[in-house]
């Protein structure tokens, strides 16, 4: 069950999508009021067309955006009401945001981006697009706190690091304190957003060769599995060269 377009941690092309879809309905000139039909039925059946048309978008990672029909009927008209009274001074924020979250944006990611995305809690978004995610304006107090929380250039105003007054004038291990100092500030938001340690994911950056520490076990395991690699070698090659 997703929770609300509004929430702060909501995925930015759920919104995206779903205000696009909306802006589409709108300009259908096939969806006009049929004679005999009430208003109130009349609107029911754009908004179903929304629906129709939003699910549509994410049909093959439907189980990373459920939502049904009565949900969608209740979190829709909130997030329309504030695309539509986005702050005019701060239009060019909401074109920043739309260019970065439709249709088209979406449809432009691999699979194996896609499939990161979820409704709620999108941890994707936290971690490749927060600096988009907190243009949407959010005046509750409960959803700001947790953008604030979650979002990392927020975070990252409150990290304090004692630099050297001259550039090159510090030693090495002081060079390493304040690398410590920067990790213990930073690793608890990046884990919380991506579920691993900065340490760890620094290994799989090739250009640093950084290496994670093994356990004693992990260490006898190795020179165990580079042993038997070197006499499975070294006996290939006496196979290979007995007959000479």
């Amino acid at each position: 069950m997703c929770g609300s377009f509004l929430h702060p941690l909501t995925c930015g092309f759920a919104r995206g999508v779903a205000w696009q879809v909306s802006a589409q309905v709108d300009a259908d000139e096939n969806l006009k009021c049929e004679e005999n039909e009430t208003r109130k039925n009349y609107l029911v059946r754009l908004l179903r067309e929304r629906y129709d048309r939003f699910t549509v978008i994410f049909q093959c990672y439907k189980e990373n955006f459920t939502v049904d029909f009565k949900r969608f009927q209740s979190i829709f008209p909130p997030l329309r009401e504030k695309f539509s009274r986005w702050n005019h001074r701060k239009i060019a924020e909401r074109n920043q945001y739309t260019a970065m979250f439709n249709i088209e944006a979406w449809n432009k990611l691999s699979p194996a981006m896609q499939v990161k995305h979820t409704f709620q809690n999108c941890k994707q978004c936290q971690l490749k697009y927060s600096h988009i995610q907190v243009l949407f304006p959010t005046k509750f107090k409960r959803f700001t706190g947790l953008m604030k929380e979650n979002n990392p250039k927020v975070t990252n105003k409150a990290i304090k690091v004692q630099l050297p007054s001259q550039p090159g004038s510090t030693t090495l291990r002081e060079a390493g304190e304040t690398a410590k100092s920067l990790y213990d500030q930073v690793n608890p938001m990046f884990e919380k957003i991506t579920g691993h340690s900065l340490v760890k994911a620094l290994t799989k950056v090739k250009d640093l060769n950084i290496e994670e520490k093994k356990s004693k076990a992990e260490k006898k395991r190795t020179v165990k599995n580079n042993y038997r690699k070197f006499k499975e070698a070294v006996e290939t090659e006496w196979e290979n060269t007995s007959f000479i």
